[in-house]
């Protein structure tokens, strides 16, 4: 993700989709670069247990997302052929 502005948004919203949990120490790292990525002050992150994906995490905010999930990189090597 980029950094969307230079003015700092009071707060954001990210959806976290992955098939396992995040650990602690791994979500605030995770929280700590949405901040800086969305320039927001605080990242309400609402984490969801997607126990079809295979492997990888969807992150969604309002205007952005970011799939590295197995099955978007499948669909982006059949874009190849």
């Amino acid at each position: 993700m980029r950094k969307v502005s230079r003015r700092r948004l009071a707060s954001t919203v990210v959806d976290l989709l992955r098939q396992f949990p995040l650990e602690d120490s791994a979500r605030s790292e995770l929280t700590r670069y949405l901040q800086y990525a969305t320039g927001a002050k605080t990242v309400e992150l609402n984490e969801q247990v997607e126990e079809e994906l295979l492997a990888g995490t969807i992150v969604r905010t309002a205007t952005e997302e970011l799939d590295t999930s197995a099955r978007s990189r499948l669909n982006q090597l059949r874009g190849l052929k």
